[in-house]
């Protein structure tokens, strides 16, 4: 198969980008593809278990040697480049790109996992839209299935259009921490007027039932 590029971002830090990359990464390896799965930048690391971390739980689920973790850990739970500036690191789009491009070799699928929102700053001139531009990557957003996700889906889509990136799919993740909506935000999509298909990503345990829900999504997506 010709190497795809994903890149999942998020409505809003906290929405399930993580569950729903672990369990597209474990869905395609049962389909039999090599994935590498990458986080450029990933703060908080300081407040978490290193098995805890974004990019620790992505290089599990690829089986991948390396990169293990993100390709840069930071401390403080702030935005990166806030992080950055605290810690006096390098941290540019240049180097990021590098390290993206050096990591992901010779896989058939690269997923990306983005930082907080579409806007959210990695570095304090770029954004995830500017790695998915340069990596010429798809965009899978999730946004978490609560009540503010038909507007918080509605407002992404729209710079995601705006900034030419080809959004493959929308996923609404049921996160613990989520409060139910009183009506089925997958349903209220399709009656808005861009009429959005929304897979759904259910509550789950563990990463063979993330795969199992998603493993349609993730057939689609390499077809």
């Amino acid at each position: 198969m010709k190497p795809r590029r994903f890149i999942v971002m998020g409505t809003d830090t906290g929405v399930g980008k993580t569950h729903v990359g672990v369990g597209l990464c474990v869905a395609w390896r049962a389909l039999g593809h090599a994935v590498v799965a990458l986080k450029p930048v990933e703060s908080g690391v300081s407040t978490l278990l290193p098995e805890e971390e974004d990019g620790a739980r992505l290089a599990r689920a690829t089986g991948q040697e390396s990169p293990r973790r993100a390709l840069y850990r930071l401390g403080a739970p702030i935005a990166p480049p806030a992080a950055a500036d605290q810690e006096g690191a390098d941290l540019s789009l240049s180097t990021i790109l590098e390290g993206l491009r050096a990591a992901e070799g010779a896989a058939e699928v690269t997923l990306i996992e983005g930082a907080g929102g579409v806007l959210s700053p990695l570095t304090w001139d770029h954004t995830a839209l500017d790695i998915a531009r340069e990596m010429d990557a798809s965009v899978i957003l999730v946004a978490a299935d609560t009540l503010g996700a038909l507007n918080q889906v509605r407002s992404a889509l729209r710079i995601l259009w705006a900034s030419d990136l080809e959004v493959l799919a929308v996923v609404l993740s049921d996160t613990p921490e989520g409060q139910q909506p009183p009506c089925s935000n997958q349903a209220g999509l399709l009656k808005v007027p861009e009429r959005i298909h929304a897979h759904v990503l259910p509550r789950t345990v563990g990463e063979a039932e993330s795969a199992a829900a998603l493993h349609a999504l993730a057939q689609e997506l390499v077809a």
